[in-house]
């Protein structure tokens, strides 16, 4: 029996590729960890079939060209999940500061979920998207720990909320400049408009006057 060309066998190894290509992955996965579990699986059955063949150079060519974009999707997918989990922690955050602004309580159900996906997202890679799950879960302990005012607290409440707002009015001006660092910039701002926000509720409770 003939043996196939080179041609013909790299022929059939790039179909045998783009087959396993398009059934795996992204295309049929639950998860990332699914996701790289049929990537290697898939890359490790090729890489017998070509060593079979003593096609080794085949193997680095497939690691290099297939594997590797094939694993960066996986991890996309990751991204992807992670930043569902968080939009979705900080719609449950927001729903619960609005209550507590009002002067209503947190139902216990959402004060445990807010505290697991807290929990999980501590856990995640360091991101834009996880510094503000952790400024807004902060502002939510702030509020349920918010002590009671008294008129007397006034004054206090008063030179916080007026240095919340210099700060603000700094952040502001800086971001207009375009200075260099402005993502730390914005986050005083927005840092400085919690701080407002959290001033102005304590004045409400205390009955200070307006400004």
């Amino acid at each position: 029996m003939n043996r196939p060309s080179c041609r013909a066998f790299a022929a059939l190894v790039v179909a045998t590729i783009s087959f396993h290509a398009a059934a795996i992955g992204r295309y049929d996965a639950r998860d990332g960890d699914e996701c790289r579990a049929q990537v290697e699986a898939n890359f490790q059955a090729i890489a017998r079939d070509m060593a079979a063949h003593g096609n080794y150079h085949g193997i680095t060519s497939t690691w290099n060209r297939w594997r590797g974009p094939a694993l960066e999707e996986c991890a996309r997918m990751d991204d992807a999940d992670r930043y569902r989990r968080m939009g979705k922690a900080n719609e449950r955050l927001e729903a619960a500061l609005s209550v507590l602004r009002g002067e209503g309580a947190v139902q216990e159900e959402a004060r445990r979920e807010i505290e697991v996906e807290h929990a999980a997202i501590e856990a995640f890679p360091h991101s834009a998207y996880r510094d503000a799950h952790q400024a807004l879960y902060a502002q939510y302990r702030r509020y349920e720990a918010a002590p009671s005012s008294k008129a007397t607290d006034c004054p206090r409440i008063t030179r916080a909320l007026k240095n919340a707002r210099a700060e603000h009015d700094l952040a502001v001006d800086a971001l207009l400049r375009h200075e260099p660092e402005w993502r730390v910039n914005d986050q005083v701002r927005q840092a400085a408009i919690a701080e407002m926000r959290f001033q102005q509720f304590l004045a409400k409770r205390a009955g200070c006057p307006g400004p």
